[in-house]
């Protein structure tokens, strides 16, 4: 938690809405002293009485001694409820009426938050509970605060505070039975199973490239040799296998999937598998894409350090460009080792865009395993099974039952190439995906 002194910065006076009442109960007194004259100079005493009284209720409530700490998280999750809290300090004899509006960024809440509270003298605590609506970095700006004078007429306004700013990150927790599924793989690996093994295995399961990370005693110097670079020995136990994670980031991915976008859905479950590669010691790229190469973050075997991931891509966003699939391609190609499991998460929404992804997809499987993840469309599903009222409903459901055709095609078409494609919804994306990785490492090892 981090927290700052909320200072008062300055201040201004403006009416109560008793002095309001009385104004308007005095300008009925001054229309009528067009008729009684006498009535009409009362109504004028009344008001120049009544400015002065505002003038000096307002001056006493800003010197109310009040001041403030904010203390808000410096992280919160996509989708998590969370709070901000603010502490007001009320050094003065007496308790004050004080409304507080609190400035908070679009990214926690969707309007600004009102409210009107009794501060007694010493210490309270008011918090503000948010559930963060998008990632990035959420600003918080100093709360504005009005502080009702002795007499009732006149608000002193107060600025409390500075800025600060809370890091949105993507949920990564399910927080559900589906959690403790996903959670078994990690544990297993950090010996939570009994295994019989007694020690690593010197059968000698296949020969590779070096990869940065690559313990030296691991290298097969004769190999290297014959090669003229290096080359690591894989043992049956010791053996690892390299990911490859291409996100799209383009148009079709920033449709919105319930409170999430699909770009949301998909760097969640990156970054979850992310993690199950780490503790299961292989080598993991992920490679956020859109017109071009947006973000490329690679994570070596043997390094713990998934802050630069998360760092790296926490505030990274679709936005409206086509993809270029074939630089993704390109970039696994030259960069990706060849025995290398290569995943593509985005979502076929037409013909064109669908030989793009066909055409990336073939050139990756020449020497890799290549998975597609299709995320499916809610609304053009929806479109598709709804039974149609009009002509215009017809027409959209057969354009939504061509599409799905297409892609089950398109699917058929990588099928015969070596390229599995695997149709999802957005919710279920994260579980798929892992199981996808963990069937691909079983058969593989």
């Amino acid at each position: 938690m981090v927290g700052f002194v909320a200072e008062r910065t300055r201040w201004s006076v403006v009416p109560s809405r008793r002095t309001i009442m009385v104004v308007t109960c005095l300008s009925a007194m001054l229309i009528a002293g067009f008729v009684w004259p006498l009535l009409g100079a009362v109504a004028l005493g009344l008001d120049a009485l009544l400015l002065a009284l505002v003038l000096v209720d307002g001056a006493l409530a800003g010197r109310a001694r009040i001041t403030g700490c904010r203390e808000a998280p410096r992280a919160m999750w996509l989708g998590a409820p969370g709070s901000i809290a603010l502490y007001l300090q009320n050094d003065g004899p007496s308790p004050v009426r004080v409304r507080l509006r609190e400035l908070l960024a679009p990214q926690l809440v969707a309007d600004p938050v009102d409210d009107e509270v009794i501060v007694p003298p010493g210490r309270s605590e008011r918090r503000v509970d948010v559930v963060p609506r998008a990632r990035g970095d959420a600003s918080i700006d100093p709360a504005a605060a009005r502080v009702l004078g002795p007499l009732g007429l006149a608000w002193a306004g107060f600025t409390l505070g500075a800025e600060a700013s809370v890091r949105v990150l993507p949920r990564v927790h399910l927080g559900d039975a589906r959690e403790l599924a996903l959670r078994r793989p990690i544990d297993r690996r950090a010996g939570h199973a009994r295994s019989n093994r007694q020690g690593p295995s010197d059968e000698l399961r296949a020969l590779r490239d070096y990869v940065s990370g690559d313990p030296w005693r691991t290298i097969d110097w004769k190999a290297s040799a014959r090669r003229d670079r290096p080359v690591t020995r894989e043992t049956a136990w010791a053996h690892h296998q390299d990911v490859v994670l291409l996100l799209d980031c383009g148009r079709s991915m920033a449709t919105r999937d319930g409170d999430a976008s699909k770009q949301d859905h998909g760097l969640e479950a990156c970054l979850r598998l992310l993690r199950l590669a780490r503790e299961r010691g292989d080598g993991v790229s992920l490679v956020l894409f859109s017109r071009t190469l947006r973000k490329v973050v690679q994570l070596q075997r043997g390094r713990a350090d998934l802050r630069s991931v998360w760092d790296a891509v926490y505030a990274e966003h679709a936005d409206l460009d086509e993809p270029d699939y074939r630089a993704a391609a390109r970039w696994v190609d030259q960069h990706a080792p060849r025995d290398a499991l290569v995943l593509m998460i985005t979502s076929v929404l037409d013909p064109v865009r669908a030989d793009a992804i066909s055409s990336a997809m073939v050139l990756m499987a020449r020497r890799r395993r290549a998975v597609l993840v299709d995320l499916e469309d809610p609304a053009l599903l929806d479109l598709a099974r709804t039974a149609p009222e009009d002509a215009t409903a017809a027409f959209a459901m057969t354009q939504a039952r061509t599409l799905l055709e297409g892609n089950r095609r398109l699917a058929r078409a990588l099928g015969a190439r070596g390229v599995d494609t695997l149709h999802v919804a957005a919710p279920e994306l994260t579980e798929r995906v892992v199981q996808r990785y963990l069937s691909h490492r079983r058969s593989a090892g």
